[in-house]
């Protein structure tokens, strides 16, 4: 079996794991929110993969180019781009079945009963763990450290779209397929321009949703738009 395969199947355990232990729990099997509610909220299926999409393609490279955003490529063709890697194969490797157990089932828990900054942290912190059978097969080129780090940072933004959409589990979907496309965005967004030397790109690619995820925290007062105990 190959290896994009093998990760298909293997991004079925989060789902699973969500809706059964729902079940055990409730004795039914509703266990997520798919679609946000039909009034302003329904915004953040726009809004929170432009929030991922912000972080790659204006922090990111406003921190490793030299040109400035004058030097980059706004070509409608390039940007249209991200629209393929977003909705094609991609979609299944990872974004539509893991978002159902990390913000549909483990986040909207977790916050429940810690400060919703420190849940997203642990999310974080777990997501990153769960990928480590994947750099035993040099899956990553950013190390360990790097890449949990970078999640952390995702965790937090993925958190406050998706407490601020009414817990809506397709805005989480979006946001992870916007995460897993612009990898394969950016080398086209930037071909051509000069890039800076230091920091490496891993690291600032780390700063990038860091700075970002500090920000929303900060915003939000740790509450990463979550609704406590109210009807969401």
């Amino acid at each position: 079996m190959s290896l994009p395969v093998s990760v298909c199947i293997g991004t079925l355990g989060p789902a699973i794991a969500c809706f059964v232990s729902h079940r055990m729990e409730t004795g039914n099997w509703r266990a997520v929110r798919l679609f946000p509610p039909l009034d302003r909220r329904s915004l953040w299926l726009l809004g929170g993969p432009l929030a991922i999409l912000f972080c790659r393609f204006f922090v990111f490279a406003a921190l490793i180019t030299k040109g400035g955003p004058v030097a980059w490529r706004w070509h409608p063709g390039v940007l249209a781009g991200i629209l393929i890697p977003m909705f094609n194969y991609n979609l299944f490797g990872g974004p539509l079945f893991e978002e159902f157990g990390w913000r549909g089932y483990l986040q909207s828990r977790l916050q429940q009963m810690l400060p919703p900054w420190i849940a997203a942290i642990a999310v974080g912190i777990l997501w990153s763990i769960w990928h480590l059978p994947l750099f035993l097969v040099g899956w990553s080129g950013a190390s360990a450290v790097s890449f949990t780090s970078i999640l952390i940072g995702v965790s937090l933004i993925m958190a406050f779209a998706f407490n601020a959409s009414g817990e809506a589990v397709l805005v989480a979907i979006l946001m992870h397929s916007a995460l897993n496309a612009s990898n394969r965005f950016v080398p086209g967004f930037l071909a051509d321009v000069p890039l800076v030397e230091w920091p490496s790109e891993v690291a600032l690619v780390v700063i990038s949703f860091l700075a970002v995820a500090l920000i929303a925290t900060a915003l939000s007062r740790g509450s990463l738009c979550a609704r406590i105990g109210t009807n969401k």
